[in-house]
């Protein structure tokens, strides 16, 4: 019974808003076609009342909204200015035209609505109702190996957000420094141009920056993060083959098939040879060959 109660109820508050709706809608018009939508209305409603639950339903219908012309504003007045008190104090009627007028909204205009209506009343969203975008929900999902059971809770969510972005932008400031220090001035890779605005921009619903220029940001992040990885095995390399140009084989080969005073001409070779390769000049070789590397691995 109680059931049947709170349905009924439910039913007569949802009748009632509509009516107030219709009210404010037409209120320009005559007052018999005002009678006219009102009627409809309350036909509509009873069309899906089992005959004997009609009455108490119309009675109390009638507690709710108690007369059809309480819409009806003086000759020359404002409908809106004029519109009851008692509605406009109602919270289920004002929550009702609330949600007619934001589904024509665009998306950044409903957050800065829920936004503002949070900061203002302390009612905060419910977490765990919350429904995610099915699809970025699912690539997260599938990154992350979660199972069906598995929810994503929104706090946790935005707290992780927020340190993925701190690290981000820290190793990115860092990967770029490390790679003004070897590449050459006119290196064809370069860094974005500013990463946490963009990402900025695209959290707060900004329409002109889309998650394909934020996608390009972090790819040049990802790129060069790899490729410097990589290369630094290659240092060994590097180095082994500088100080090839200094092996026994190679002074050798630069001095000749002397036979009399071979070392001596070796080793004034190799004195040649090694007063030119002092620790800046060793450096800057394998810098630079450390940025040839980089430069080749991004382009393929």
């Amino acid at each position: 019974m109680a059931g049947n109660n709170a349905a009924q109820a439910d039913r007569v508050a949802a009748v009632a808003n509509r009516l107030r709706l219709a009210q404010i809608d037409f209120a320009d018009e005559d007052q018999d076609v005002r009678r006219d939508y009102l009627a409809e209305e309350v036909r509509r409603a009873l069309a899906v009342i089992v005959p004997g639950e009609r009455s108490q339903f119309l009675e109390e219908l009638q507690g709710r909204f108690p007369t059809w012309d309480a819409a009806a504003p003086p000759a020359g007045g404002d409908p809106q200015e004029q519109f009851s008190k008692r509605e406009l104090n109602d919270p289920a009627y004002l929550l009702t035209r609330l949600i007619q007028v934001c589904k024509s909204l665009p998306d950044s205009s409903k957050r800065a609505v829920v936004a503002k209506f949070q900061q203002e009343t302390g009612i905060a969203v419910d977490q765990n109702s919350m429904q995610w975008p099915a699809e970025p929900l699912s690539e997260v999902r599938k990154k992350l190996q979660m199972t069906p059971q598995e929810s994503v809770d929104p706090r946790r969510a935005l707290h992780l957000i927020g340190m993925l972005t701190e690290f981000l932008l820290s190793i990115e400031n860092a990967v770029w420094t490390a790679w003004r220090s070897v590449a050459a001035p006119n290196t064809p890779i370069k860094r974005p141009m500013n990463t946490q605005k963009d990402i900025r921009r695209f959290l707060a619903g900004d329409e002109e920056m889309s998650l394909g220029q934020v996608s390009q940001d972090i790819g040049k992040d990802r790129a060069l993060i790899a490729a410097l990885v990589t290369a630094i095995p290659q240092a060994g390399r590097f180095a082994a083959q500088f100080m090839n140009s200094c092996s026994p084989d190679e002074i050798k080969l630069l001095v000749g098939g002397a036979v009399f005073g071979a070392e001596v001409k070796c080793w004034r070779k190799y004195v040649e040879l090694a007063s030119a390769r002092d620790t800046a000049t060793v450096n800057d070789e394998i810098q630079r060959a450390i940025a040839t590397f980089v430069e080749e691995l991004i382009r393929r």
